[in-house]
Order: C-alpha cells, then structure tokens, then sequence
C-alpha cells in the first residue's frame, strides 16, 4: 500500500507540474516572436534610414555640389582677369624660373565636384628636346587655391623647387675649363651674372648664343624675368624672338598684371632673389610683384638685364664665356646633339 501511495503522489505532482511546463513553453514562444518582431522593427527603421541619408547624399550632390561648382572659382575661367589657371601659371614660371614654359591650351579640367577640380597641363623643359601636345604635369585646384600633385621626369622640376643660387654658380675660369673637356656637338645650358646691367638687344645678337631668359633690371627690391625663346607664341601670334624692347617690357608687364589680378592666387606664391655674392638669398611675398611692376612701368630706354640664361654649342658658348667679363656663371646642363 505505501508504494502504491507514493506512486500516486508522484503521478499528482506531474499533472500539478504540467500547466506550468506548458506556460513556460508559451513565454518562451512569446519571447521569441517578440525578438523577430523587434529584428523586423529594426531592420525597416535601418533600411529606411539607409535609405533617406542615400536620398539625402544624392540631393546634395546633385543640388549643393553644382551650386558650390557655380559660386567657387572656376581653373577655366578665373575671377577676375577672365584667363585659364595654366595661363596664370605661365605667367609665374615665366617670371620666376629659367627654362621653364608652361603651354597654356593644352590639357584637360577634370571636375571633382563641390568646387574642386584636377587640372592636367605640360610643362615644357628647354634643357631637353621639347615635344608639345602631351600633359606631364598636374595641379589641384579648390577654393581658388592651386598645389602642384604631380609631374614626371620629362616636367620641369621647377614647378615644385626652386633652384638656389643658379646665377652665382662657378668662377668663369672653372667653366672654360670644364667646357673644353666636352665634345664639340655638346649643346650646354648656362645661367649667368654679369657685374654690371647690360642691354638685352646686345645679348640677343650675340653670334651661336640662344638667349632663353632675361631677368628685368630695375631698382626693386625682387626683379622678375621674361622669357625669350618660348615653343609657342602670344595669342595674337607673335613669337618672342620678333618683339623689340618696348614689345618686351610690356609683355613683362602684361605677366605681372595678370599675377596681381588674382590675389587669392597670388599670396600663396613666393618670388626668390639672390645675394649679389650669390651666397643664398631672400623670399618676398607677394607685396614686392606690385613694387617691381612700379619700377619696370616707370623705366625708359634700353630693356637692361645683369642675370640671364643662355644656351649654344660648345664652341660658341666658351668663345662668349672668353670675351665677356661675368661676375658667376652657372652650368645648367650638357647634352651630346
């Protein structure tokens, strides 16, 4: 009998103990499609906000973007003198670097958007066979401001770097006598000081000399330079080498005009001028284009220059080098034509 008894005590608290299993089982169940319903909840809250800030994205790309593109300085049209950005660098190389020209007209704008561009131009080296119509150089521009990315070896190195010192260079002894080592075909590049201002028209009739670039004498405290064996010629289809003085004093002009039209472009550059002795030098900001402008407008006669680039074969180039009094002398570069 005791068995039996406690058999049906066991038997009770099972049944007793099934309702609860069974509720149990329900909260889980419950639990459970409670959770799905909030996964499902989240997902559409997440899809949907996925979904405005993709609206949202492209609502400002396609509205700010162009808006921003109107209202920021455009590198094909600046501001205020109305030229391209590689015109504007023409100018400034021109001004600041031998041997270099940047060809304003050929390369591409790429547009980036709000504001931005990437500007592909070439920059032509004439220390080495020029070759027009291929960019080699490029620039970002945003917000008015230009920096120079990128340029392979065939750019000149200028546009990043300066070259400190090119007019001081070497006594005019120590030249002669390199030159004479080197093949009569050397074609050589050099960048000279005289010791007192000489006439640019007397250096340019100078017999198997090719005159590359003048720096404009004047009494400022920065003298910037002209070019004058450019690959290409004005937009009005004049070369250089068919300017007279006049014709070139207002060209320098004209460039210096045009760097001071643009003076968010202008005070991020800087202008180098050397030491008499060569023995390093100062950077002027953009205050001192302005003072050189004053100067080379006011000046009458003779266009007069004390540093200036040249380039010949070696024959003519030491034969020059030997009748003229010169105060630092610069190699630039030899080649073998």
């Amino acid at each position: 009998m005791s068995a039996w008894n406690d058999f049906e005590k066991e038997l009770r608290l099972e049944e007793t103990a099934l309702p609860d299993n069974a509720m149990l089982q329900q909260e889980e169940e419950f639990e459970r499609a409670l959770e799905k319903a909030i996964d499902r909840r989240i997902r559409r809250i997440c899809l949907k906000t996925i979904g405005v800030v993709t609206v949202l994205a492209v609502a400002v790309f396609l509205g700010i973007s162009p808006l921003m593109d109107a209202l920021c300085p455009n590198p094909m049209r600046l501001d205020h003198s109305g030229v391209s950005l590689t015109a504007y660098l023409r100018a400034y190389y021109e001004t600041v670097q031998p041997f270099t020209e940047v060809i304003d007209g050929v390369g591409t704008v790429e547009k980036r958007g709000f504001g931005r561009y990437t500007v592909r131009f070439q920059s032509v080296d004439h220390v080495a066979p020029p070759a027009i119509g291929r960019c080699n150089a490029a620039a970002e521009f945003q917000y008015g401001q230009f920096q120079i990315t990128e340029s392979d070896e065939s750019a000149q190195s200028s546009l990043t770097v300066s070259l400190l010192n090119r007019f001081g260079g070497s006594e005019r002894d120590e030249v002669l006598a390199q030159l004479r080592e080197l093949p009569a075909s050397s074609r050589v590049y050099l960048s000279v000081t005289a010791p007192e201002p000489v006439e640019v028209e007397s250096l340019r009739q100078q017999d198997g000399i090719v005159m590359e670039w003048v720096q404009i004498e004047s009494g400022s405290r920065w003298q910037g330079g002209l070019s004058l064996g450019f690959c290409t010629c004005d937009p009005e289809g004049v070369w250089r080498s068919e300017m007279d003085d006049a014709a070139l004093r207002q060209q320098y002009l004209a460039n210096l005009d045009l760097l001071l039209s643009e003076p968010q472009l202008l005070r991020r550059l800087s202008f180098w001028t050397e030491q008499e002795d060569g023995a390093g030098g100062t950077i002027y900001q953009h205050e001192v284009v302005r003072e050189a402008r004053d100067e080379a407008a006011a000046q009458t006669g003779p266009l007069m220059t004390r540093r200036y680039s040249f380039c010949g074969k070696r024959d003519a180039v030491e034969a020059y080098l030997s009748a003229t009094d010169l105060a630092g002398v610069h190699v630039e570069k030899a080649t073998l034509t």
